[in-house]
């Protein structure tokens, strides 16, 4: 009689473990916000301001940048990306080379690395209100990286992304400072939005630093 409650007992918790696992969401893994392969390209539309505080002025730029995958490399480590990241000033209607962009892949990490500084873009899995540093494989300073909004539908451009993220790199502001940043990924793109702020205001001067923006357009994807 007691083996019987015993196992009715045993019975009763393996099928609430059971219940849990049902119901727990699976975490949103890294590479669906971040997909590479050989052929895919993707273009943005940018906007960039600069304040100059010695000249008083303001001055704002218009352009476009194309990333092409053009090459897949394999070591003990990642498997590599080689990107050449094109420049257009005319809607894109012609490109000019500017660049190579290379994104490492691993189970645990995906690095963008440009201008020989590696930044980490996203960790695996990627799951809410994770945080990480996103220059880890850097000499730069500690950044925070961190994850939010995951799964969530994002309106772009008369365009809906249904399945998205947005990595926080940064939100502060006072009377002076300004410093914000962050981007968007999309399920099955990529980076559709990033946003950078550096400002500084003094009284009675002229603001200085930059604003950008760049706005996903278009992809083969």
């Amino acid at each position: 009689m007691r083996s019987n409650l015993v196992i009715t007992i045993l019975l009763i918790i393996s099928l609430l473990f059971a219940c849990d696992t049902e119901t727990v969401d699976k975490p949103l893994i890294g590479p669906n916000y971040l997909p590479m392969e050989v052929g895919k390209y993707i273009n943005y539309a940018c906007t960039e301001i600069k304040y100059d505080a010695f000249l008083e002025k303001s001055d704002t730029f218009y352009f476009w940048i194309k990333e092409s995958c053009v090459e897949e490399s394999q070591d003990s480590n990642f498997i590599s990306y080689k990107c050449i990241q094109e420049h257009s000033n005319d809607s894109g209607k012609s490109w000019v080379f500017e660049k190579w962009v290379i994104y490492h892949i691993n189970d645990f990490n995906i690095l963008r690395q440009e201008d020989d500084v590696l930044k980490s873009k996203l960790i695996i899995p990627l799951v809410e209100r994770i945080t990480w540093d996103a220059n880890s494989y850097s000499t730069l300073p500690f950044q925070r990286a961190w994850a939010l909004d995951l799964g969530n539908e994002y309106q772009s451009e008369n365009r809906t992304f249904t399945n998205t993220t947005r990595i926080d790199l940064g939100n502060s502001e006072d009377v002076f400072f300004t410093n914000y940043e962050e981007e968007i990924y999309a399920e099955g793109i990529g980076l559709i939005i990033r946003r950078f702020q550096d400002l500084e205001r003094q009284p009675e001067k002229y603001i200085k630093g930059n604003e950008y923006v760049k706005i996903f357009q278009e992809s083969n994807w």
